[in-house]
């Protein structure tokens, strides 16, 4: 029981690490690359659709990764 209890725990550990990784390095990016965007998308017109794709799947992911951060930071060791 312990031996399954503690692979849970790193596995759940690991998670939480490679999770903080990866929104760090999305924050960056979306920190570096922002006067760009500003720039060159925010311009375009409202009826054109690659700027609402681009405005989406940029901030939706940021979006899911936080959503999605928390509720793993309630998971139950002992499943």
């Amino acid at each position: 029981m312990h031996s399954a209890y503690w692979t849970k725990a790193a596995a759940i550990r690991s998670i939480h690490y490679h999770g903080a990784a990866s929104f760090t390095l999305m924050v960056w990016n979306h920190l570096s690359t922002l006067e760009d965007e500003i720039r060159f998308i925010w311009p375009m017109r409202n009826g054109y659709i690659l700027k609402w794709l681009y405005i989406f799947l940029r901030y939706f992911l940021l979006f899911m990764q936080m959503v999605t951060w928390d509720g793993a930071a309630n998971f139950d060791v002992m499943m």
